[in-house]
């Protein structure tokens, strides 16, 4: 009798959660792109700054803020690759920012002569988008083709296109992957490995990519091969590759588990390669024994 009534105690609690979970008034917000949900959104921010304007410290912060962000003198953000250092720089005239490099040399001096890769205003404007610069993944060690991230109107997911920094100008034909919340990293100049929506099943319930695919130019990436897969519990899987000075590449795998681990958690599997000549030949077979953090 005791062991029928604790039974039945757990049905209840199994069903009263599921019928809450199921009945929850703000399942429809999971559709974030949705015009109801950034009305929703739009409607909480009005309140949260109506709530805040009123304070006479408030034009003052906002003000004190935003002269920071775009102050000339305010520390920059750069990369160096090459000898060569870049920078993704916003301001008055750019508001959606320049991508621009100068040598080691010249950042030097007090006013760099900076030449400009890439004028995301231009951008926006000439295709009618509201481009995003979201950054860049560069092929170590040339530096002369990137996959610069755009997105639309800042969300996660963006869109990924070849740019060639020698001639400034996005390469026809290149790689191109459309909108998805994508990973991607160069194995060599003509193959990439990509993490992103390839269709039915190669998402994680979390909505990332489940699997990583090998893609060689000129191909669809559709046909892409599976060469690491996740689980659909994992939160994420993304490819790294590392350029060593000698030539050799390490490929690495990373899935943040959504169940057991959490998303703060991962497990890295390795592989070590020269490089494959040609298809998957000479790709890595086994991934070695998972790190995990």
């Amino acid at each position: 009798f005791f062991f029928d009534l604790m039974t039945a105690r757990s049905l209840f609690l199994l069903c009263f959660v599921a019928s809450v979970l199921t009945t929850d008034p703000y399942q429809w917000l999971e559709e974030v792109g949705s015009l109801r949900s950034l009305e929703w959104v739009a409607e909480r921010n009005a309140s949260t700054v109506s709530a805040f304007q009123p304070d006479p410290r408030f034009a003052q912060f906002l003000h004190e803020a935003y002269t920071l962000a775009i102050h000339p003198e305010r520390i920059p953000d750069t990369t160096l690759h090459g000898g060569e250092v870049y920078e993704f720089w916003r301001d008055n005239a750019h508001p959606r920012g320049v991508w621009r490099k100068t040598n080691v040399s010249d950042y030097r001096n007090a006013e760099p002569k900076w030449q400009t890769l890439l004028d995301v205003d231009r951008l926006a404007e000439k295709e009618h988008e509201d481009w995003v610069f979201v950054g860049t993944h560069c092929l170590a060690p040339l530096m002369e083709r990137c996959m610069i991230r755009l997105s639309r109107g800042g969300k996660d997911a963006a869109v990924l296109r070849e740019f060639d920094l020698s001639r400034r100008e996005f390469v026809d034909g290149g790689f191109y992957v459309p909108e998805a919340k994508t990973s991607i990293s160069w194995w060599d100049a003509d193959r990439v490995l990509l993490a992103t929506d390839f269709g039915e099943g190669s998402l994680t319930r979390s909505g990332y990519a489940r699997t990583v695919r090998l893609w060689h130019r000129g191909t669809s990436m559709y046909c892409a091969v599976v060469v690491f897969a996740g689980e659909v519990t994992d939160v994420v899987v993304t490819p790294s590759i590392y350029h060593r000075p000698e030539g050799h590449h390490e490929a690495k795998g990373k899935g943040g588990k959504g169940s057991a681990m959490r998303y703060a958690r991962s497990a890295t599997w390795a592989k070590g390669d020269r490089g494959p000549k040609g298809g998957t030949k000479g790709y890595p077979k086994q991934w070695q024994q998972p790190y995990t953090r």
